[in-house]
Order: structure tokens, then C-alpha cells, then sequence
């Protein structure tokens, strides 16, 4: 796609820029994440899970793309602290040892995922316990034809009807689910804090702030032109797999993310070449009030390493009162970000012709 042939200039303080470039309304999707999370977290809560839902021994997610970020957000977030394994699989398949003690949750916010909807019989003939998240469409026809439990999500507060900005549907979704199955927690003043601390960000980061008190607008303006590079440890990972999906949706820009401490065994190295890395990328590290040393030390230390090869570095620091409250602080931030980037390249950051036209071209493609 290129960028659209506009004679304004791509000033973030113009209310011109967005009345021109944003026409499907990104920034409504943005803004409106807290309204998401509280609809579908008060939707889910009054669903009824089945009994046999209890004695699971494994849960296996499957799902693509914006369907799919809220599982990584579960999996770095929770993870570490669930008793049963919990595997997020972004492919065709369904890992062998999945069977009736099995939950497998199926999300494709779309409902035509191919993927995705590739993975429901086979959980089915494997007489795994399947629970099914979707709009709408093929995925919802089969969870009712197989008469498996279902949520669907009406997606009131997305109006670029996009799946990556209905994120709130996507996370809240799976972790209100999770926590009905006591399989995590999350106490209700958590979700309050979440919401609240999400209008904040509005007030902060929102398009009638100007760039002088405007973080995401500064940063975006820092950026242009760079490939940023993404890079966090412990539960903000799932983050910055979220923010590296806008960037390059959003944004239409290349865009990477490592996580630590495992970044540390490979990428150090990998600045030398090509020679001009310190005019084509820039490393963005988040660091949390809730890591411990260890990974604080780690990402203080890669940093400065970076930083003494001639890469710019820029930190940014959560210091939310929960850890689930700080990945919502980062992702919003990050959607901010993605979309004021996509304004400054002169592009509509909700259209993806280029994902869509492959789509459209797979759909012979036996599964």
C-alpha cells in the first residue's frame, strides 16, 4: 500500500491529519479498550461453564493473529504460575497428547479463520473439552453444530473492526474464562484498577493531547523511519508481541521483539551488520516495578550494551499495582504508538490489503 496522497502535512496536532488518514476510526477502537474489557468481563461472568470443565489436565489454545494476543499475554503473565500446562499453538494443529481430560479454546475473532478453523474437529475427535470464542460466522455455526460452549463476542466498542483493536474482547475473554475455572485469579478491584488506570491512559496518550505532553506522539515521532526493536522480559513479553503485531499492521512497519533473558544468548552480536543499524532501528526496552533482580539487572545491562554499540536505546518503566494491570498499561500504550506511527508514514492504519489479498487467494488451500 502506499501512502495515501495527501497535501497536509503529518502534523499529530492537526486534527486534519486524522479527519483525512484515519477513516475507519482506529482511534474510537483505541480509546475505547477499557469499555471492551469491562463488557466482556461482565458478559463472561455470567456465563455458565460446564461442570466437567473442572478436572482438566492441560489447556491447548489455538488461534492467529489479533485472535491470538491474548493468549501470549496469558501464557508470559500466567504461566509460570498455573499448575497445568498451558500451550498457545498458532498453526493447523493440535498437539497428539491433547485428549478428554484436555481444555482447548478456540478463538478467531473473524469466525473464518482457516487455521483456526481447522483445529475444532480434530480437539472434537480427540474428545477434548472445547470452549469457543468468535463474532460470529463458520467458527460459531460448528461450536453450536457440535453443541460445545461458546462465547460470542459483540463488539460494541471496536468500530474499526479489526481484530488486533478488539483486544480487550480477546484478552478478556480467555483470563475471565481462566478465572472461572479457577485456573488463575483475578479479583473483580483488579479489572476497576485495570479500567481506571486505562481512562488515565486516554487522558495522557488520546489524539487531543498535544505532542509537547504527548509521550506516544514524541516517541512516534523518535521512531520514524527506524525499525523499532522490542525488548522485555517476564510477564510485559506478551506485550511486546502485541505491539510488534500493530506495528506492523497499524503502521505498515517492520518491527521485532525479544524477550529476555534469552535475547541475550544472540542478539548482542547481531548489531555489527548492516554498518548503518544505528540509523535504521532503534531498541525499546520496558522494565516493570514487578521484576525481579535478576531480569532488572539483565535488561539494565543489555541496554547499556546496545547503547555503547551505537544503537538507540530508549526505557520505558510500568509501575502498575498489579502485573496484569502493567501489560494493559503497555499494550495501550503501544496501540497509541503503533497508530500515531502509521499517521506519520501518511497511511489509514486500519486497512490491510496485503493480508487480506493472501487470505483470499489460500482460501483452495485444503486443510
Amino acid at each position: 500500500m502506499e501512502p495515501k496522497n495527501t497535501t497536509i502535512s503529518m502534523n499529530l496536532n492537526d486534527s486534519a491529519t486524522y479527519q483525512e488518514l484515519d477513516t475507519h476510526d482506529m482511534r474510537g477502537s483505541i480509546a475505547l479498550l477499557p469499555q471492551q474489557i469491562k463488557q466482556t468481563w461482565d458478559e463472561m461472568n455470567k456465563l455458565d461453564i460446564p461442570n466437567n470443565f473442572e478436572s482438566i489436565s492441560s489447556v491447548v489454545f489455538s488461534g492467529m493473529g489479533g485472535s491470538a494476543l491474548g493468549a501470549h499475554v496469558a501464557k508470559h503473565l500466567y504461566a509460570p504460575l498455573m499448575t497445568i500446562p498451558f500451550e498457545v499453538v498458532n498453526d493447523y494443529f493440535i498437539p497428539q497428547y491433547v485428549n478428554d481430560k484436555s481444555l482447548v479454546v478456540i478463538q478467531s475473532y473473524s469466525g473464518t479463520t482457516e487455521e483456526t478453523l481447522s483445529s475444532i474437529n480434530k480437539a472434537y475427535s480427540k474428545k477434548a473439552k472445547i470452549f469457543v470464542i468468535a463474532t460470529g460466522e463458520k467458527l460459531l455455526d460448528e461450536a453450536i453444530k457440535l453443541k460445545v460452549p461458546y462465547f460470542q463476542i459483540n463488539p460494541l466498542y471496536n468500530p474499526s473492526n479489526q481484530p488486533r483493536m478488539g483486544i480487550g474482547y480477546s484478552i478478556f475473554s480467555l483470563l475471565a474464562l481462566l478465572n472461572k475455572m479457577k485456573i488463575i485469579q483475578i479479583l473483580q478491584e483488579e479489572i476497576d484498577k485495570i479500567i481506571e488506570s486505562l481512562v488515565q491512559n486516554n487522558q495522557k496518550y488520546g489524539i487531543i493531547v498535544p505532542q509537547t505532553h504527548n509521550f506516544t506522539k514524541q516517541l512516534a515521532e523518535e521512531i520514524k523511519g527506524k525499525i523499532p526493536i522490542f525488548i522485555t522480559g517476564g510477564h510485559l513479553i506478551g506485550s511486546i508481541h502485541a505491539t510488534r503485531n500493530q506495528f506492523n499492521e497499524n503502521a505498515k512497519t517492520m518491527s521485532f521483539y525479544f524477550p529476555i533473558p534469552e535475547a541475550d544468548h544472540h542478539i548482542l552480536e547481531a548489531f555489527q551488520f548492516p554498518t548503518n543499524l544505528n540509523e535504521t532501528v532503534e531498541c525499546v526496552f520496558y522494565l516493570s516495578s514487578h521484576f525481579n533482580e535478576i531480569i532488572i539487572k539483565r535488561i539494565d545491562k543489555t541496554a547499556a550494551m546496545i547503547k555503547d554499540l551505537g544503537i538507540p536505546v530508549r526505557t520505558i518503566k510500568f509501575n502498575g499495582q498489579t502485573k496484569l494491570e502493567e501489560v494493559m498499561d503497555a499494550i495501550h500504550m503501544g496501540s497509541y504508538l503503533s497508530f500515531y506511527s502509521a499517521l506519520l508514514n501518511g497511511i489509514d492504519p486500519t486497512p490491510i490489503p496485503n493480508v487480506e489479498s493472501f487470505k483470499e487467494e489460500s482460501q483452495d488451500l485444503n486443510y
